[in-house]
């Protein structure tokens, strides 16, 4: 199971790089002039630090926001931009279904109870970072049925006006 779960870590690392791109011309990217990898061998080890513990301030606080089921929390997290996607087992949803999904989990389920595991955080430039961790989770829905869920979730998040957001999301 943990070598399963590094080789998902892997391939999440994948999949932020090649959605990275697709943030790469953002407006906070200091200079299209100096490579990525320069940006990020730049930031000192407090920097670094500070990076990984404020995306990983804001996976536990998701993490949160999902076990209330309170939809404006969870909102909160996500940038609304029209290249938002979130895809969860296979099925992408843009930010409006993300939305629409998310203001109705109050009307389907009445409890949540949700761990998460350890988060690791990559850092792909001083304003750009994908965070995965591991979860196990037990719904209740409206009729009082529980259904058990476990998996692994990255999201890339982008810094912009001094806060970090989820631009990508991918579970399974």
């Amino acid at each position: 199971m943990r070598k399963i779960l590094l080789n998902m870590h892997l391939v999440f690392i994948l999949i932020g790089v090649v959605l990275i791109s697709g943030c790469a011309t953002h407006s906070t990217v200091r200079s299209d002039s100096i490579p990525i990898t320069q940006l990020v061998a730049s930031l000192s080890e407090a920097e670094r630090i500070a990076i990984k513990e404020e995306v990983s301030n804001l996976a536990i606080s998701y993490h949160d926001a999902m076990t209330s089921l309170d939809a404006e929390d969870i909102l909160s997290h996500v940038i609304k931009a029209p290249n938002f996607a979130y895809t969860r087992r296979g099925s992408r949803s843009n930010y409006e279904e993300f939305e629409i999904g998310t203001r109705n989990l109050g009307k389907r389920f009445t409890d949540k109870v949700s761990s998460m595991g350890p988060t690791a955080v990559d850092i792909i430039t001083p304003e750009v970072a994908v965070v995965t961790y591991t979860f196990e989770q037990t719904l209740t829905n409206t009729e009082g049925q529980k259904r058990d869920f476990s998996g692994t979730v990255s999201w890339v998040a982008i810094k912009q006006d001094g806060e970090w957001r989820y631009i990508h999301g991918l579970s399974y």
